[in-house]
């Protein structure tokens, strides 16, 4: 994600300040010139620098004096450097003028670091036929990087380090149209020129934005545009402008997050609409990505789904941060909600993907905390591939500091390669022209315990007898090796560098692997007898292959609904709206639904409304909506009379048609949740985060006894059963808070839950450090009946030294138990954090 609020940091040359002549220097290929051109700025002539090269692991590699230009510029030599990362030190010696001066201040030596990449050469054609855009990079220069005149230096380095990808950009459509009939196309930002920079260096942009003019009126709780007939226009002459910049377009980013104002997926959809129709209509044929979620969430992907988003979306694109091994069962679960409404095989694009690093805003990442890093970002990228993902999108290319503790950038505040760089820029020369061919299932081999994966791949078209093994332990340790049970041809670290396979004797090959990741070369005979074939990656890879549904075309009816929230009583939240606490069936409940239908084009429609509700009214009925204009046409609905859907779920469902019955309109489907409780705690917390609690990945078993996943309730969206071993009767799995949260604003947790059977239920809670702290009384009673509760983080942590806000205490958490019986079950359908 990206927040509203950012901090970059601007480095300016200061006194004897050490800069690089020219950034894309420091990007070069293994192949290109050997010399790394520096300049101290305000040097004596004729200086003397000490220059040290590290590799990768910081070993130091060699150590030279060079003695400076006039001007301060001199070059250090990288001749023999083969490809990878490397780090430089460079040390200005004393002036004898200022010793004999007694300039304290310049009888210190001066020291600067630098980091530079030695690329592996370029595939011959790095585009592949069926992702094209797989080796891209969220950029955001548009946002995080202030100074105008440095982004073109950064954009060239991107072209280098990731060669045919797209960069995902960011884009303010307040700013660009900040009133009717006036375009501002650079804004403060410099956007057009920017875009112009992209375009000379040769980059396509996914561009992506997340506001809306004012002018344009605020629908329902204020976040998406009001006005969708002005909001197409509006598009239309963006994209005739821009589309020559555009390798893609994502509508929104994140949703079913803060920036949907956490509301159900009926409210967004309407916009992608609205968009589609304006792009295709001024024969703007830029790819549309729909979605753009910041996790899965069942009950919202369901709403967009039945509000038409499939039909509108060339791509589904979502994110993903963390470990690399949960990005299979995401692309599974994305998969099956997409058979479920007949696009299995659409394109699915991860548009933000990495793994932040703590330290407060402007910290050097250290060298651990870059391996790390590093690490995640290969592996994201190998995962993302064996799954048939057709774009990756490593977040984010410049530094950028998130909520004052997360730090993210591939690049550092100059502009200069991290290890994630290297990694990103690795896999994208060693990937390119693949195709996923399988895992590796070897026998047991002493020392290889720690190996979590590897994957095959083949190289497209096959070159005989060789194939990509890529071994994943996740273990950056120096020393580390595995065992491999057949002949290895090379071996290459995270960062491309070369590796040196030692053979052990009976066929046997000692690989390192001191990155926890490592590429092998090998022969295609040499592993067939280890290969395994029959893998979920496979499965998910030959969908992903297999051509998507053709989309409808466009429609100029959009139909668009909304609800008077504060009139009604009704809490709007991402799973949909839930109704007040008086809210009874029999009750005879009319709450007002007003769908606005929108005429995007220049010629009439006459257009029939149908519905499922229980109530005579304007279900049937045919209007004539005039030219670029609406009409709002207000149902009024008991809910609660509604079909209702295993889950206690009434869906109101409109329809419509123009023209007769030739014409599509995408229906609106509105959900209803009966009141559970929760209405009050949400009015009183501004803040809510719906944790993915449905994310199976995100959960660890804890227990002591074996805990069977799975719910047994229809309103249940997540659970489990645990049948206890001897001893103490305890189960707190452990789910991953998603680094999306504002930990600072978080107080409290609420959630809706039961338990089977007599237990001590609790939360429990862990930091980064591992510390653990739960809840010491009762959470709800367990009598296997639905509990709302609602806790202050307050009454089971304490203030840490530093008087932090206690949100920052929680990594991970739980919901669990001290069980009374042998066997015990838990279930929840509401799990949120809460605050200011």
């Amino acid at each position: 994600m990206l927040v509203a609020s950012f901090t970059t940091l601007a480095v300016l040359p200061a006194a004897n300040a050490l800069q690089p002549s020219d950034l894309t220097d420091f990007f070069p290929s293994s192949q290109a010139g050997a010399d790394l051109p520096l300049r101290f700025h305000d040097a004596p002539s004729a200086t003397v620098v000490s220059c040290t090269i590290r590799d990768y692991t910081g070993a130091t590699l060699r150590t030279e004096q060079i003695k400076t230009g006039d001007d301060g510029r001199f070059a250090v030599s990288t001749q023999n450097l083969a490809a990878g990362f490397y780090e430089l030190d460079a040390t200005l010696s004393p002036s004898p003028a200022a010793a004999t001066e007694g300039n304290a201040s310049s009888t210190k030596p001066r020291s600067h670091s630098f980091t530079f990449l030695r690329l592996p050469p370029k595939p011959a054609d790095a585009t592949d036929k069926n992702t094209p855009y797989f080796f891209s990079a969220d950029t955001a220069f548009s946002w995080l990087v202030p100074r105008q005149d440095n982004r073109p230096a950064r954009i060239n380095t991107l072209a280098q380090a990731l060669p045919g990808g797209l960069a995902r950009e960011r884009l303010s459509w307040a700013g660009l149209h900040p009133a009717p009939g006036r375009f501002d196309w650079e804004t403060d930002r410099a956007y057009e020129t920017t875009r112009r920079a992209y375009e000379t260096a040769g980059v396509k942009i996914l561009e992506m934005f997340h506001d809306a003019p004012a002018w344009l009126g605020r629908g329902q709780n204020k976040k998406f545009p009001q006005d969708l007939v002005e909001s197409a226009r509006s598009w239309s002459v963006i994209g005739k402008r821009w589309e020559r910049y555009w390798g893609a377009i994502e509508i929104w980013n994140e949703p079913n997050l803060s920036f949907g104002d956490l509301q159900p997926g009926d409210q967004y959809t309407p916009l992608v609409k609205a968009v589609r129709y304006a792009l295709r209509t001024a024969n703007v044929s830029t790819p549309i990505g729909g979605g753009v979620f910041a996790y899965l969430t069942p009950d919202y992907l369901s709403q967009c789904a039945r509000n038409g988003l499939l039909d509108e979306s060339d791509f589904i694109s979502f994110h993903h941060y963390g470990d690399a091994l949960g990005i299979e069962k995401k692309i599974t679960e994305v998969r099956d909600w997409l058979r479920e409404y007949g696009h299995e095989s659409k394109p699915v694009w991860l548009t933000e993907i990495g793994q932040p690093w703590n330290g407060s805003n402007g910290d050097a990442a250290a060298r651990s905390q870059q391996q790390e890093n590093a690490c995640v970002f290969a592996m994201q990228g190998v995962e993302s591939r064996a799954c048939g993902v057709a774009g990756w999108f490593p977040f984010v290319y410049p530094a950028y500091n998130e909520h004052g503790y997360n730090n993210f950038g591939m690049t550092d505040e100059r502009g200069l390669p991290l290890r994630s760089t290297a990694a990103a820029a690795a896999a994208s020369r060693l990937l390119a022209q693949t195709s996923y061919a399988g895992d590796l299932a070897l026998p047991d081999i002493p020392g290889n315990k720690n190996v979590r994966k590897i994957r095959v791949f083949d190289k497209t078209p096959a070159i005989a007898d060789e194939v990509l093994v890529i071994v994943y332990t996740g273990d950056v340790a120096e020393g580390a090796a595995v065992t491999l049970p057949f002949a290895v041809k090379s071996a290459l670290g995270v960062d491309g560098r070369a590796l040196l396979p030692v053979s052990s004797g009976r066929g046997q090959v000692e690989v390192p692997v001191p990155d926890g990741l490592v590429y092998v070369i090998a022969g295609k005979s040499a592993i067939a007898p280890y290969l395994d074939t029959r893998t979920e990656a496979m499965r998910l890879t030959k969908i992903a292959n297999s051509p998507p549904p053709p989309l409808p075309d466009v429609s100029p009816i959009v139909l668009q609904p909304s609800l008077d929230l504060d009139a009604s009583k009704i809490t709007a939240v991402v799973r949909g709206y839930i109704l007040p606490p008086e809210a009874e069936e029999g009750a005879g409940l009319a709450i007002p639904v007003t769908v606005r239908v929108n005429n995007l084009s220049g010629k009439p429609h006459e257009v029939s409304l149908s519905h499922n509700a229980l109530h005579d009214g304007a279900a049937g009925e045919a209007v004539v909506i005039e030219p670029h204009s609406f009409k709002d046409a207000v149902f009024n609905i008991d809910p609660l009379k509604l079909p209702a859907r295993s889950d206690g779920v009434h869906s109101f469902v409109v329809k419509a048609t123009h023209d007769g019955d030739g014409g599509r309109v995408a229906p609106v489907a509105v959900d209803f949740i009966p009141s559970l409780g929760l209405e009050q705690y949400l009015a009183q917390n501004p803040y809510q985060f719906t944790l993915p609690i449905a994310e199976t990945h995100r959960w660890q078993a804890n227990a002591n006894g074996r805990i069977i996943w799975g719910k047994i309730s229809p309103e249940a969206k997540w659970g489990y059963r645990v049948k206890f071993s001897k001893g103490d009767r305890w189960a707190y799995p452990r789910f991953s808070i998603p680094q999306e949260v504002e930990l600072d604003r978080v107080t409290g947790v609420l959630l809706r839950a039961r338990c089977e059977q007599a237990a001590e239920v609790r939360l429990m809670s862990w930091d980064q450090e591992g510390a653990q702290n739960f809840t010491t009384s009762r959470l709800i009673p367990a009598d296997g009946k639905w509990h709302v509760a609602c806790v202050p983080l307050s009454a089971w942590l304490k203030p840490d030294a530093d008087n932090a806000p206690l949100g920052r205490q929680l990594h991970k958490l739980s919901l669990g138990m001290n069980g009374k019986t042998d066997e015990n079950a838990i279930e929840v359908s509401d799990f949120y954090l809460i605050g200011q």
